[in-house]
């Protein structure tokens, strides 16, 4: 099995393989990756683990266990908002809002990768979030993380 990054971080198919091979004593060897993680908290600059960090994928915004406001976030997969087209992007908007202020700074992320060589860093707030991820292109939507303060 092979896979950008590495093969543990927001990997769900990595977890069922791994699983598989250890129920049926099948040898298997994990080589680890950099992730997009590792750009994502280089780009955001210390000392962002100092409070601990929440990491989840977009898809799961408006859940119950989604975003505790007094630690950062990163949240990535931001491709998954805009599956299916249409009221996405608006939806996610309005479950951070729930959480933090429209004057919140968020830091918006698209990681280097083979088909989007360079990476973006754009800050701004919540209220400017919906402009700024409208204008992301389709490839750069694959690569894009949002980093949230804590409160």
């Amino acid at each position: 099995f092979l896979c950008y990054g590495h093969p543990l971080v927001l990997q769900g198919t990595a977890k069922v393989l791994l699983r598989r091979c250890r129920y049926g004593k099948i040898p298997y060897r994990v080589i680890a990756g950099v992730s997009s993680i590792d750009e994502i908290l280089f780009a955001a600059g210390p000392p962002i683990l100092k409070d601990g960090l929440q990491i989840y994928p977009a898809y799961a915004s408006g859940t119950d266990k989604w975003l505790i406001p007094s630690a950062p976030a990163v949240i990535m997969m931001l491709n998954s908002i805009w599956d299916p087209p249409g009221t996405g992007v608006a939806d996610f908007i309005k479950h951070l809002k729930k959480i933090y202020p429209p004057g919140h700074p968020v830091l918006l992320l698209c990681c280097s990768n083979v088909t989007n060589n360079s990476a973006l860093r754009l800050e701004t707030d919540l209220a400017g979030l919906p402009k700024a991820l409208n204008r992301l292109r389709e490839v750069e939507r694959c690569s894009a993380s949002l980093l949230i303060p804590a409160l």
